[in-house]
């Protein structure tokens, strides 16, 4: 869906993007939790992973009004779980 979404976005007449940077705070673990988190969002449509600075992640996204935090939110929770998964054990 989001890249179709994209795709409707930058066919459209009327180019309807509204891009900008936000700012997520990241939970997860530093190192390679944070950089898989980081790399995973590259391949989302319409996102680019921008920094990675301490906990704080900086996110170009097409459209600043959708809700990317919820989405990022819930791809750091999957990952959670697989770096943690192992340590419990």
């Amino acid at each position: 869906m989001g890249g179709v979404d994209v795709m409707l976005r930058v066919f459209h007449p009327n180019l309807p993007i509204n891009p900008g940077l936000i700012e997520y705070q990241l939970s997860i673990q530093k190192g390679l939790p944070q950089d898989m988190i980081a790399n995973v969002l590259n391949l989302l449509p319409g996102t680019l992973s921008v920094e990675l600075e301490d906990d704080l992640l900086y996110i170009h996204v097409l459209d600043i009004e959708n809700d990317i935090k919820k989405e990022v939110q819930t791809i750091e929770n999957y990952l959670n779980n697989i770096f943690c998964e192992g340590k419990e054990q």
